[in-house]
């Protein structure tokens, strides 16, 4: 599965951090935004788009936030959104992850597993733990498994000759498909982390 980042400003974090994530076919599947609490500390909320579409209470078209060009057929087909993650960014203290049932701080969900602090490993709710690698270009989760098994890996955006662009992507391996939700929260955390070190913020 590829789920393709649908926002125009493609090469900042902020891409990351406000999105629709959308499949091959343009169906949206997750939404992440993200707002300031205060000069210090922002929150991001994931939240996954339901199959079916809202039409009253709260699940309806009241719930869909979007308003760019992009998101006009989120809106056309009053799509229900169900948010499932947080994540609570502090610049000095740890940044923590909030699920419905739990809150964790990053060093607890989602610590350290080398000594160049290039990895994060997390076990996630099938029981199995994997890691995410920050690479010089491009950021991957593996099952820590001893072979290493591909789940997930994100591609960069580029843009062309022509100003023809290809917007970035994470791709989920089948073996990843029962915890994409739990991918999707790590690795918004992990590419922003990423990029800031790429360049040097």
């Amino acid at each position: 599965m590829n789920l393709h980042i649908s926002r125009d400003n493609i090469l900042t974090t902020r891409a990351i951090l406000n999105t629709v994530l959308r499949d091959d076919h343009g169906e949206p599947l997750y939404r992440i935004e993200t707002s300031f609490k205060n000069t210090r500390e922002e929150e991001t909320t994931i939240s996954r788009f339901l199959p079916e579409a809202g039409t009253s209470g709260t699940n309806g078209p009241s719930s869909v936030k979007g308003d760019t060009a992009e998101e006009t057929d989120i809106l056309l087909r009053a799509l229900s959104e169900q948010e499932f993650a947080k994540i609570e960014w502090h610049r000095f203290h740890s940044t923590l992850f909030k699920w419905a049932d739990r809150t964790m701080e990053i060093n607890a969900y989602m610590p350290y597993s080398n000594t160049l602090m290039t990895e994060r490993a997390f076990t996630a709710t099938d029981g199995k733990s994997y890691v995410w690698k920050y690479g010089t270009v491009r950021s991957s989760l593996t099952r820590n498994d001893g072979i290493n098994t591909p789940i997930a890996t994100y591609h960069r955006g580029f843009f062309g000759l022509m100003g023809k662009s290809d917007k970035p992507y994470l791709e989920i391996s089948p073996e990843g498909l029962n915890i994409a939700d739990e991918i999707v929260v790590t690795f918004v955390y992990i590419e922003r982390r990423r990029q800031q070190r790429e360049r040097g913020t």
